[in-house]
Protein backbone atom coordinates (compact mmCIF):
# COMPACT_ATOMS: atom_id res chain seq x y z
CA UNK A 1 0.00 0.00 0.00
CA UNK A 2 1.29 3.43 -1.09
CA UNK A 3 1.67 6.39 1.52
CA UNK A 4 -0.31 9.17 1.27
CA UNK A 5 1.03 12.77 0.11
CA UNK A 6 0.75 15.32 2.92
CA UNK A 7 -0.20 18.79 1.95
CA UNK A 8 1.63 21.61 4.02
CA UNK A 9 1.53 25.57 3.22
CA UNK A 10 0.83 24.75 -0.56
CA UNK A 11 3.74 22.58 -0.94
CA UNK A 12 3.12 18.64 -0.99
CA UNK A 13 5.22 16.30 1.10
CA UNK A 14 5.94 12.79 0.21
CA UNK A 15 5.91 11.14 4.07
CA UNK A 16 8.91 9.06 3.66
CA UNK A 17 11.62 9.24 0.80
CA UNK A 18 12.83 6.85 -0.92
CA UNK A 19 15.56 5.90 1.87
CA UNK A 20 12.65 5.41 4.25
CA UNK A 21 13.91 8.29 5.93
CA UNK A 22 11.87 11.12 8.00
CA UNK A 23 10.80 13.24 5.56
CA UNK A 24 12.87 17.14 5.47
CA UNK A 25 11.26 20.44 4.96
CA UNK A 26 12.79 23.56 2.87
CA UNK A 27 14.66 25.77 5.26
CA UNK A 28 12.57 28.70 4.23
CA UNK A 29 9.68 27.91 5.57
CA UNK A 30 9.08 30.88 7.15
CA UNK A 31 10.40 29.36 10.58
CA UNK A 32 12.96 31.15 12.96
CA UNK A 33 16.12 29.21 14.41
CA UNK A 34 15.93 27.96 17.74
CA UNK A 35 18.71 30.77 18.86
CA UNK A 36 17.05 33.77 17.38
CA UNK A 37 13.65 32.78 19.26
CA UNK A 38 15.20 32.27 22.19
CA UNK A 39 17.16 35.67 21.94
CA UNK A 40 13.86 37.83 21.25
CA UNK A 41 12.21 35.83 24.55
CA UNK A 42 14.73 36.89 26.49
CA UNK A 43 14.82 40.45 25.76
CA UNK A 44 10.90 40.32 26.07
CA UNK A 45 11.60 39.64 29.01
CA UNK A 46 13.89 41.75 30.54
CA UNK A 47 11.96 44.87 29.02
CA UNK A 48 8.93 43.80 30.82
CA UNK A 49 10.80 43.43 33.67
CA UNK A 50 12.24 46.78 34.00
CA UNK A 51 8.69 48.21 32.97
CA UNK A 52 7.33 46.02 36.24
CA UNK A 53 10.15 47.23 38.50
CA UNK A 54 9.60 51.07 37.23
CA UNK A 55 6.04 51.38 38.23
CA UNK A 56 6.59 49.39 41.40
CA UNK A 57 8.68 51.88 42.98
CA UNK A 58 9.27 55.38 43.23
CA UNK A 59 11.46 57.11 44.47
CA UNK A 60 9.34 59.77 47.30
CA UNK A 61 10.34 63.37 48.42
CA UNK A 62 12.05 62.40 51.68
CA UNK A 63 14.44 59.70 49.53
CA UNK A 64 11.84 56.66 51.22
CA UNK A 65 10.71 53.88 48.35
CA UNK A 66 7.09 53.30 48.42
CA UNK A 67 5.46 50.71 45.98
CA UNK A 68 2.34 51.41 43.81
CA UNK A 69 -0.55 50.12 46.00
CA UNK A 70 0.28 53.04 48.43
CA UNK A 71 0.67 56.08 45.63
CA UNK A 72 -2.84 54.91 44.10
CA UNK A 73 -4.04 54.70 48.04
CA UNK A 74 -2.92 58.15 48.47
CA UNK A 75 -3.89 59.90 45.40
CA UNK A 76 -7.66 58.05 46.53
CA UNK A 77 -7.37 60.20 49.49
CA UNK A 78 -6.13 63.39 47.98
CA UNK A 79 -8.99 62.86 45.37
CA UNK A 80 -11.72 62.74 48.20
CA UNK A 81 -14.05 65.50 49.18
CA UNK A 82 -13.69 65.95 53.02
CA UNK A 83 -16.11 68.34 52.64
CA UNK A 84 -19.18 66.41 53.81
CA UNK A 85 -19.55 64.51 56.98
CA UNK A 86 -20.29 60.65 56.86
Amino acid sequence: MKRKEKKENGVKFPRRDELGTERTFPPSLGTKSKREREEKRKTEKKRKRRRVEGRREKENVDGKVRGLKEDREKERLARKDFSKDP
